[in-house]
């Protein structure tokens, strides 16, 4: 079997490549080449910008995979793009979406936002409204792609390599003594570990599902439950504010409860480690 990933070269992406290739899939990346993806020579390297339609389409010519895989898919017009462009060059394309396409709520299922359905007029970019961008992406690969989608809605992804580093902000801020500001310190939240995201990633694409899929870590963890953590491993109170200011306040800062219904993803067989029994040992990990 033969699989493109657009991206792939750091974060869950680079663990997307590997679970590919421990299933001896032969992996081809494409994407600018300005990080080494640390994968050798067992990967095959396209060097192209996916946002540039001349150059994307000219690194695509003559080429076809069984799979593609889109890290780096952020609005409407790149979804397009990629619609026109892989029209007769593969059968499945596995889109990573986000749970910011949905409101806050609790056990959100996948029936919560149908891209079938969203209709918008004027699009947005990633830059604007990130959410919003990925709605209308999820809405034009349901209505416009002429090969089988499953949109897979990721959460919070959190690991040593994340180059965010949202968790790792709130350690190093607890361990400073920094204030930190929490619209909701109560609210329970999902999240996946790196690995895990790349590992499930990988199961969706070699399986048959297709449309919208929830993709977290079972077990959810509530803000309050993850800075006694960290203030455990940090061997300090963390200095918990009520005052809103940008440069304290937690980007994992939200007004209530946002987690995910994981029933069709465990309906694949799809095994993600508990959060719960992974997040301790993470936090550890971050204060080095």
């Amino acid at each position: 079997m033969r699989a493109l990933i657009l991206g792939g070269n750091r974060f869950f992406g680079r663990h997307l490549a590997e679970e590919l290739l421990r299933r001896n899939v032969d992996v081809t990346l494409i994407n600018r080449g300005r990080i080494d993806d640390l994968l050798g020579s067992r990967v095959r390297r396209i060097k192209a910008d996916r946002r540039n339609r001349e150059d994307f389409g000219r690194a695509l010519k003559d080429q076809s995979w069984d799979l593609v895989f889109d890290q780096i898919c952020y609005d409407a017009a790149e979804a397009r793009m990629a619609c026109e462009l892989f029209r007769d060059k593969t059968k499945r394309y596995i889109f990573t979406s986000s749970q910011s396409i949905y409101p806050n709520g609790y056990h959100l299922a996948e029936t919560s936002f149908n891209p079938r359905e969203y209709d918008f007029k004027t699009s947005v970019t990633s830059t604007n409204d990130y959410a919003e961008a990925k709605r209308q992406a999820e809405a034009v690969f349901a209505k416009e792609a002429t090969f089988d989608v499953a949109m897979v809605r990721l959460p919070f992804v959190v690991g040593t390599d994340d180059y965010t580093q949202r968790l790792k902000w709130h350690v190093k801020r607890c361990a400073a003594g920094l204030p930190i500001y929490f619209p909701n310190i109560q609210a329970k939240l999902g999240f996946v570990r790196s690995d895990q995201a790349g590992l499930a990633l990988a199961e969706i694409g070699l399986h048959t599902l297709i449309g919208p899929v929830n993709c977290a870590a079972p077990g959810v963890v509530s803000l309050r439950q993850m800075m006694d953590l960290i203030e455990a491993a940090v061997g300090k109170a963390a200095n918990i504010t009520s005052t809103s200011i940008d440069d304290q306040h937690s980007p994992f800062g939200v007004l209530h409860d946002w987690t995910m219904s994981l029933d069709r993803l465990a309906s694949m067989g799809v095994q993600i480690e508990n959060a719960n029994e992974w997040l301790p040992a993470l936090i550890g990990e971050l204060l080095i």
